[in-house]
């Protein structure tokens, strides 16, 4: 199996919604503690949690959990700088992959990320994404040869520039739960009441 650190992204203002989204109530918890949760019981170490927008208040969730917390003071230049600050807090460990997982995909569960990592340790592909919706996506695993790429991300880029760049190498996974993201009220009103 693959030694596979986890890259939580949540450094965002939300400005969709509205509101911070990594602190809307969800499960008895935030957004934001429970995809911290849900990678803790993954098998995926370390977790690394970027952070941006109303840090003080996203860290006083995090109390308590054995994760790294990565502040990212280029948050608004866009998620290319989340991924550059996350990849940097865990280059010092010896990894053989990084998982990108952001903290509004509610319905991701700790198994969908085991299945991602034994995928991608069994596919001999340096990227294992998930598919739904017609598209390749977050939870996305990225191997050790794309720490580098993932590092010269332009700020406004997301990891889906490299899946594009890359797409004869990535193998997909099925995994319709991560269609449901919550960037807008509506997003809101359909999967919280």
């Amino acid at each position: 199996m693959s030694h596979c650190g986890i890259v939580i992204l949540a450094a965002g203002g939300s400005s969709r919604l509205g509101q911070p989204k990594q602190l809307l109530p969800w499960r008895g918890t935030t957004l934001l503690r429970h995809a911290v949760q849900t990678a803790l019981a993954s098998s995926a170490r370390p977790v690394a949690v970027v952070l941006g927008s109303d840090s003080a208040n996203m860290q006083s969730q995090l109390d308590a959990l054995d994760v790294k917390i990565v502040l990212n003071p280029d948050w608004q230049q866009g998620i290319g700088t989340s991924i550059r600050a996350g990849v940097a807090a865990l280059a010092q460990e010896k990894l053989d992959a990084i998982a990108l997982l952001l903290c509004d995909q509610p319905l991701i569960e700790s198994a969908m990320i085991d299945r991602l990592i034994a995928e991608f340790s069994s596919s001999a592909k340096p990227i294992c994404a998930a598919r739904y919706a017609g598209t390749l996506g977050t939870p996305a695993i990225f191997a050790a040869s794309l720490f580098g790429e993932l590092s010269a991300l332009a700020d406004d880029q997301g990891g889906k520039a490299i899946l594009k760049r890359h797409a004869a190498d990535v193998h997909a996974v099925d995994l319709p739960a991560a269609e449901i993201d919550l960037d807008t009220p509506a997003d809101l009103e359909k999967h919280l009441n």
